[in-house]
């Protein structure tokens, strides 16, 4: 992957405690590339599959059609499962 650096807009939400409120704070940041392409990738995991970092993990893929501008996300999510029995004797 090339070695060159991209602008973008980054919207951040921080807690102010003397309001007691979220504030959201717009930047532009110049970041290399592959930095700007994974912070894409997370965003889009965020609106997708809210919670994939929870739990017993999860896995997948994002193909990026470059040509047709698209992204395809694909996610396997891993669950544990228990089953308790109780017998009275």
């Amino acid at each position: 992957m090339p070695e060159r650096s991209v602008a973008i807009d980054i919207v951040e939400s921080k807690f102010d405690g003397t309001t007691r409120r979220f504030v959201s704070v717009n930047a532009r940041r110049t970041v290399p590339i592959r930095e700007a392409i994974e912070n894409w990738c997370y965003d889009l995991l965020e609106r997708h599959f809210p919670g994939w970092e929870i739990n017993e993990g999860s896995d997948g893929t994002i193909e990026i059609d470059v040509d047709k501008k698209t992204a395809m996300p694909q996610h396997d999510e891993n669950v544990m499962r228990t089953n308790s029995h109780r017998v009275v004797a």
